[in-house]
């Protein structure tokens, strides 16, 4: 494993804001997580952090946004204070004859305003993935990297909306969770680690680790893919296991959930192009779910499951679609979401359900089972 650097780079944020805890985020943890073929290796300890100038100067988008539209969502998380946070993505929806491609920018939602968190230049030095998880203690994990070779910005980076700061990798990292005991996971790009006291430490070094994902239960999921076949694999914190073989489990979306019942949800196919299944840890069964092009799940408290379509390139639905009881049901435009193409969706300290699109997010209003919009650009 590489030589891991440390760097801490430290912003002050003008507008006022809702910050974070500036304590550490990182947890260590104590269980050394082995199974066959799995083993945890060694890590090297980080240097004397550095000080990095960083510019306080957002990129421009592309063109202007246009006014009566929000940004496009590429992802959601709530902080352990509740604050909703958003990243954007390249914006694919032409309205009107009208190409809308936005940058890639962090955005947290304070009061009814979307204030756009500023930040250094190499966070956005040429993203391939952004994905966005709540951080122990406020504020968020974001993946970041590049398309290429190693670059000395790539990795995981955590910030409270003041303060950045970097956990290198030589490439992206793709996949993103955080378990119960507030660890960080990531699959970076073809192995799992995870983040112990400001180190990566790898779990699954050698594996062609696809996706992570974790679940209230305490479980961590991954896959793997050794040809010609895929394979499910599951920890309960102290030793891994082979759940399954997992057909067409690939890609760092494959993964989308882990539910309170302890099964994983996975989209197969790349995109979920293969369909959606649900696998029960007990027994290796998997279940499928008649749903295509999954891109995103979120695990409601009645039970219900959350999906957001289509993932890229994927056919058939579009919109948001719940699933209880064995029914499914879809929601579009008729339904009031601002587009149908629906990137994100996660669930509110209250039990709501938020959902990013490709123009702006919406809250679910379960007595109408209607759609309104969140929150406004500064």
């Amino acid at each position: 494993m590489s030589l891991i650097l440390r760097v801490v780079l430290v912003l002050t944020v003008l507008a006022a804001g809702c910050g974070g805890s500036d304590q550490a985020r990182d947890q260590a943890s104590t269980s050394a997580s082995t199974a066959t073929a799995i083993q945890g290796s060694s890590s090297t300890e980080a240097p004397t952090a550095t000080t990095v100038p960083a510019s306080t100067v957002a990129p421009e988008p592309t063109q202007p946004l246009e006014p009566e539209r929000f940004f496009a969502v590429d992802d959601l998380a709530f902080d352990e204070s509740g604050v909703l946070w958003a990243t954007t993505g390249e914006n694919r929806t032409q309205k009107a004859g009208v190409s809308s491609e936005t940058p890639r920018l962090l955005y947290r939602l304070v009061g009814d305003v979307w204030q756009l968190v500023e930040q250094p230049t190499t966070v956005f030095a040429e993203p391939i993935h952004w994905e966005v998880v709540a951080a122990p203690g406020g504020g968020v994990y974001l993946g970041s990297g590049h398309d290429g070779p190693p670059s000395p910005t790539s990795g995981v980076y955590f910030t409270d909306g003041t303060t950045w700061e970097l956990f290198p990798q030589d490439f992206t990292c793709g996949s993103l969770a955080v378990d119960t005991a507030g660890t960080l996971w990531a699959t970076c790009p073809d192995f799992l680690t995870r983040l112990v006291s400001g180190r990566w430490v790898d779990v699954a070094e050698g594996s062609t680790a696809q996706s992570v994902a974790t679940g209230p239960d305490g479980s961590i999921w991954f896959t793997t893919f050794s040809a010609p076949a895929y394979e499910l694999w599951r920890s309960d914190g102290t030793r891994w296991s082979s759940v399954a073989p997992c057909a067409d489990c690939e890609g760092p979306r494959s993964i989308v959930g882990g539910d309170s019942e302890g099964a994983a949800w996975v989209a197969r196919g790349g995109c979920g192009l293969e369909g959606l299944t649900r696998f029960d840890p007990a027994t290796g069964d998997g279940d499928d779910i008649d749903v295509v092009g999954v891109r995103d799940v979120a695990f409601a408290a009645d039970g219900s499951v959350w999906m957001a379509l289509p993932c890229d390139g994927a056919p058939a639905l579009a919109g948001v679609a719940r699933y209880m009881n064995g029914d499914i049901r879809l929601f579009t435009t008729a339904d009031g979401l601002p587009d149908n193409i629906v990137q994100a969706v996660e669930i509110g300290p209250d039990g709501s359900v938020y959902v990013g699109t490709e123009y702006g997010v919406s809250r679910y209003i379960a007595d109408t089972e209607t759609w309104t919009a969140v929150g406004n650009l500064s």
